[in-house]
């Protein structure tokens, strides 16, 4: 296995998603590869910033949509249209 699949494994393992034997294997790699070594530590740092700083993806995502405008509200599920368009024949 090439060291891109096993950085899809370390990927895994960061957000605790690899199998016991993969992280079995995966410490076995890890020994004897420097390059998979020094991606997995700008991994965890890159990981530990991004958790720390409050921007990951939200539980509740809809929480600060803004609200639609009076032309959005208007227009609603026909798509865009002119005012022309809106108005009644």
């Amino acid at each position: 296995m090439g060291c891109e699949a096993w950085r899809e494994v370390l990927s895994a393992q960061l957000d605790g998603e690899a199998t016991p034997h993969e992280q079995l294997v995966l410490r076995a790699h890890l020994a004897a590869c420097t390059g998979c070594q020094q991606w997995l530590a700008r991994a965890v740092e890159i990981t530990r910033r991004v958790r720390m700083s409050g921007t990951g993806v939200s539980s509740r995502p809809n929480r600060h949509r803004p609200r639609p405008t009076r032309r959005g509200r208007r227009v609603g599920d026909r798509g865009l249209s002119t005012r022309k368009d809106l108005r009644r024949p």
